[in-house]
């Protein structure tokens, strides 16, 4: 939930409960403040797929980045046209991208909206492979949404921030074929049905798409670059508002690593009864994770994701005082009653600024637009 007010503290334990959701969220950097330096390592991502067949199909992973060679730029390109294949092409790109992270430990993977982010979630739970991987990348903030960064930090005369409608203001006009997303959809349903190679360099229709591709990841490159201009004509510095002890990578909680270094020792054995139990080891775990991953994306939501969200309430605001129910103290919220809302009496919920604090929901009248918790 979400409270529309911001105040400050008042003492007292009932008016402290009653104003929690009214504190805000803990300071951070937000915007240009939040974008962070250049670093050698850095990677430009995006994700081509294709969602009308049954569970969608992730068939191009693209990256942008510096050979650490040549010192060139070059596009990396992993594809995929089954679900084999798209294992494949997946472990094949978080190898890639784990080694150069290692490598590089200030670098960051850039990308635009949540899509590429949430597809590597997926993936990982979906073929159960390379998780250990994606939770490192993930608890260590590697990924970076440059969609939030720039939806904080500018104000633009269009009639949204898709990349495309932003990218006008820092480069000129795509010549590739195919130049949205949709389009992309269309081009690889014309490939299927056409039976053209299954060869970007042997096919007209996936080279269009690769070119389109190589030109998403080059936009978030250049679009990093503009912002960082932007930020310093501004005076702006990136503000890391992260704790020290935090500045460093992360490892994995010592229970879960054993706990894969066992399930590794098992699958290592190559019987069916040691795969078997080596992927019963971290099972409850495994299946904890889209919940988790749920949980912190409606933390960073917009006002506009939270009301679309069913199971979220916007712009909640508290009324009256906290009375004293047993033992626990209730607040009433009032909220805009038109937003579907699919909370009831039982449900646990949390304010997204703070998420250590767990309440109930002890009354529930959503065509009024009012709860107590």
């Amino acid at each position: 939930m979400r409270d529309a007010r911001r105040s400050q503290n008042k003492p007292g334990r009932e008016a402290a409960l009653r104003n929690l959701a009214a504190q805000g969220p803990e300071w951070r950097a937000l915007g240009v403040a939040a974008l962070p330096p250049i670093d050698p390592g850095d990677v430009f991502f995006d994700m081509e797929g294709y969602p009308l067949i049954p569970g969608g199909l992730e068939y191009l992973f693209g990256t942008w980045a510096l050979n650490e060679t040549t010192g060139a730029f070059e596009f990396r390109d992993w594809w995929a046209h089954d679900r084999d294949e798209e294992k494949v092409a997946f472990e094949g790109f978080i190898d890639w991208v784990f080694d150069r992270w290692k490598k590089n430990p200030a670098m960051h993977i850039y990308h635009y909206a949540s899509y590429e982010c949430c597809s590597v979630r997926r993936l990982s739970t979906r073929h159960d492979t390379r998780q250990d991987e994606v939770d490192d990348l993930l608890r260590n903030n590697v990924f970076v949404d440059l969609y939030q960064i720039v939806r904080h930090a500018l104000r633009v005369g269009e009639d949204s921030y898709s990349i495309k409608s932003i990218e006008t203001l820092y480069r000129p006009k795509r010549s590739t074929d195919v130049v949205t997303a949709s389009q992309s959809i269309v081009q690889y349903a014309n490939w299927m049905a056409t039976r053209q190679p299954r060869d970007w360099e042997s096919s007209d229709i996936l080279k269009g798409i690769r070119d389109y591709n190589k030109d998403d990841c080059k936009s978030n490159a250049e679009l990093c670059e503009w912002v960082r201009k932007l930020a310093k004509e501004k005076g702006i510095s990136y503000v890391d508002d992260s704790s020290p002890q935090n500045r460093t990578p992360k490892p994995a909680d010592p229970a879960i690593a054993a706990r894969q270094q066992l399930a590794a020792k098992l699958r290592a054995q190559g019987n069916l009864i040691s795969i078997v139990l080596g992927d019963l080891v971290d099972f409850h775990r495994r299946e904890q994770k889209p919940m988790w991953w749920k949980m912190f994306d409606r933390a960073e939501a917009s006002d506009d994701e939270l009301r679309d969200d069913p199971a979220c309430l916007e712009g909640i605001e508290a009324h009256g005082d906290c009375v004293t129910e047993k033992k626990s103290l209730l607040q009433t919220y009032r909220f805009d009653p038109s937003q579907e809302c699919k909370l009831d009496v039982g449900d646990t919920v949390m304010f997204t600024h703070n998420l250590d604090a767990t309440f109930a929901v002890a009354a529930m009248d959503a065509e009024a637009g009012e709860t107590d918790t």
